[in-house]
């Protein structure tokens, strides 16, 4: 697949998913979504699937952020709610200290199971008991999408997920325990590799899972899990 033919399809299916998501998001308190986290190109040596994006912003939805993670990490004066979570995913990948995991990430294309934001995932599970219904059907449909988004239109050669859920999202066949300290675990979707990381975050709970010996414990194991196509 070319560059035009994989923008054709994205142009479909961003068609798809407007139509339905501005639906919800009458529903849902006006709260903004979108789908990438950052450029997007075709058959990546990585695609990172959060859980949804974090924040809390308000107003219409839209494809694709143009800015990346390694981007917002260089800037000082970021005021994205989430800009932590920028940081602590850089560390994870040893950006400008690991070249293949700083190459990785730099390519790598970034999207979430879900596609509206909330400022957390308490925040979403409030939404859960307040409309219910609502909330199960645009779940449903962005997992959905999601999942079309890996098989049919960017196929990634690997895939990094950062949630738990995500990861029994993603994954279609059995689990390998590569690790319980840290955390990391293998599957396939396909003939894909997908691993599970925790999510990279030094708020609430995840703190556990972030502090610097864990991140410098999962930077080691990316870089022997993940493989750079050679230039």
């Amino acid at each position: 697949m070319n560059t035009q033919k994989m923008n054709d399809e994205l142009s479909l299916f961003w068609d798809e998913v407007k139509l339905k998501c501005d639906y919800y998001q009458k529903e849902l308190n006006n709260l903004t979504y979108y789908v990438f986290q950052t450029p997007v190109s075709f058959n990546p040596d990585l695609m990172i699937i959060g859980y949804n994006p974090g924040g809390r912003f308000f107003g219409e939805g839209f494809l694709k952020r143009e800015i990346n993670w390694y981007t917002n990490w260089q800037q000082n004066n970021v005021k994205e709610e989430n800009h932590s979570f920028n940081r602590t995913l850089c560390a994870v990948f040893g950006y400008q200290i690991s070249d293949k995991l700083t190459n990785l990430i730099e390519n790598a294309v970034g999207t979430n199971v879900f596609y509206f934001n909330t400022e957390s995932e308490d925040t979403l599970n409030k939404l859960k008991i307040e409309k219910p219904e609502m909330v199960k059907e645009m779940l449903s449909f962005c997992q959905e999408k999601t999942r079309k988004l890996v098989d049919d239109i960017i196929k990634p050669k690997q895939i990094l997920t950062i949630h738990n859920k995500t990861f029994h999202s993603i994954k279609n066949r059995r689990i390998e325990i590569l690790s319980k300290n840290p955390k990391i675990y293998k599957s396939f979707r396909n003939n894909i590799p997908v691993y599970y990381i925790p999510n990279p975050s030094r708020r609430l709970i995840n703190q556990f899972y972030s502090t610097d010996e864990k991140i410098k414990s999962y930077r080691l194991f990316l870089e022997k899990l993940l493989f750079v196509t050679e230039i």
